[in-house]
């Protein structure tokens, strides 16, 4: 697939499709394809489960102006904010529902001509379809080149159900690979729908993420952590910083034996990295940091294709992030069920370096619980990072990453 090719065209024409489109987890859809698509709202009061893809932020702020009352579509799959929802949710399978503009039109959808919550926009300001399609400032959103907050704004303007969208309405289900098409297929099957009736079509560039890297650590040291950046345990013990300590004193041993304490770890994969620390510190509480590969590759990282610490021959080997990210055995990284001694070795596969990475390169900080959210968010904010002019770290509440003895 050409993916350059797809970026170049994405916005291209956008005013004259014929979809709009919502963005929820694979998680949601039995329950969506029996009670159909529902508003925030509805769903608490029915007290329906679902998954949660929204910031707790901006949930406040969308209930402040009611905007909980409707259900959002948006008129391409390449927005900002659906970029953020796929990037801060990494290992979850996501799905595109969609639906005919013409049924929007014929239902009196709402339309609001940019990101409700952008700055200077009045989100009370609900335009009704055919009065809001023409608000739109469809020559920004079309323009590949457009930078900026403003352009940002324009291309997640929202199209608003008014009331619950059934099954029946959509047009297509649209999933990243051929695992979640099977999955969808069977959903479906299992409501008496077939995929005839509502296409099941995989849209691969829809669900591009940006990769990322993990690093675990005690919540305890996140303070020092956010002051002075991810630093090896050499250079915090040469700049005499303190630190909570829970690894293991024989694999420290281990590790400053082969030089490698002179390195800060990362991962490619969440599940088993920290679950050593977390089943033998059962009080402690972790966190998992992320950075963009990009930024691995560009300052030159070094690889470990599997845990430095077995026996296997050269596992202690470094390469250089290009040749060693080839070595990598991914369909073993990506395959969450592989639990085996093997496979935990490879899904321990390194990625290091002896460089500080400072704040301005965190992505997201994934915990475990709503009060650890709002301790790390507190120290993010005195540290300058606001939520709304600064907005990475996103800090994001998964409790699955973090359940004890699942190694």
């Amino acid at each position: 697939m050409n993916f350059e090719r797809i970026k170049e065209n994405r916005f291209k024409d956008i005013r004259n499709k014929l979809l709009l489109y919502h963005l929820t987890k694979l998680d949601n859809l039995d329950d969506i394809i029996k009670n159909g698509l529902l508003s925030r709202k509805s769903l608490l009061e029915s007290n329906t489960s679902f998954a949660d893809i929204a910031d707790p932020e901006i949930i406040t702020k969308r209930d402040v102006h009611e905007l909980d009352d409707y259900i959002p579509f948006h008129f391409h799959p390449y927005s900002d904010f659906d970029h953020a929802v796929l990037d801060t949710h990494p290992i979850d399978t996501f799905i595109y529902i969609t639906i005919k503009r013409t049924f929007a039109e014929e239902n009196n959808f709402k339309i609001i001509p940019k990101h409700p919550l952008a700055k200077g926009e009045n989100p009370d300001s609900l335009y009704d379809y055919c009065d809001g399609i023409n608000m739109i400032d469809w020559d920004t959103m079309e323009n590949p080149s457009a930078k900026g907050d403003y352009v940002k704004a324009v291309r997640m303007a929202e199209c608003l159900a008014t009331r619950p969208v059934q099954a029946k309405d959509f047009l297509s289900i649209n999933v990243p690979d051929e695992a979640a098409q099977k999955k969808v297929i069977e959903i479906l099957h299992n409501n008496g729908i077939s995929e005839k009736r509502l296409y099941v079509n995989i849209q691969e560039a829809w669900f591009k993420r940006t990769p990322i890297l993990y690093y675990p650590a005690n919540v305890d040291n996140i303070e020092s952590i956010i002051k002075n950046g991810i630093l090896s345990r050499k250079a915090l013990s040469e700049r005499g910083l303190s630190f909570k300590d829970t690894a293991d004193p024989n694999i420290i041993e281990k590790r400053k034996n082969s030089g490698l304490d002179k390195y800060s770890s990362f991962y490619f994969y969440p599940y088993p990295v920290c679950s050593l620390d977390i089943n033998t510190h059962p009080k402690d509480k972790f966190v998992y940091i992320t950075i963009a590969r990009a930024f691995a590759k560009k300052n030159l990282f070094k690889i470990i294709p599997n845990c430095p610490l077995t026996d296997r021959e050269n596992s202690y080997k470094l390469y250089d992030y290009q040749n060693g990210i080839k070595k990598i055995n991914w369909n073993i990284i990506k395959n969450a069920a592989a639990k085996d001694k093997f496979s935990r070795t490879v899904q321990t596969a390194e990625c290091l370096t002896d460089k500080c990475v400072p704040l301005q390169e965190f992505r997201a900080i994934y915990v475990p619980d709503e009060d650890t959210a709002q301790k790390i968010k507190k120290v993010l904010r005195a540290n300058g990072i606001d939520g709304i002019t600064r907005k990475y770290p996103y800090v994001n509440i998964d409790k699955n990453w973090f359940e004890r003895g699942q190694s």
